[in-house]
């Protein structure tokens, strides 16, 4: 009872996975100029919202310490830790 099997043949999966790394190289390539402009894109509009969060915080802030007793320097309001 020495039945052998003939075992597969890995050749078509090699061939699939050196065909997809090229395919994906080339994907890779063809859309990372586009990835980075968007990237560029939106980095700078989280940079506007950011900078204009911090202009209204600073705002209210002046506001604040413009109402406190001995303005924001020299009175005896303290903000909690």
């Amino acid at each position: 009872m020495n039945d052998t099997t003939r075992r597969p043949d890995h050749y078509p999966f090699v061939l699939g996975l050196v065909t997809g790394t090229f395919v994906g190289a080339g994907l890779a390539t063809w859309l990372a100029p586009r990835v980075s402009e968007k990237y560029r894109q939106a980095s700078t509009r989280v940079a506007e919202v950011v900078d204009d969060l911090t202009e209204q915080g600073q705002d209210v802030r002046d506001d604040i310490a413009g109402r406190s007793p001995g303005g924001a320097r020299g009175g005896t309001w303290r903000a909690r830790s």
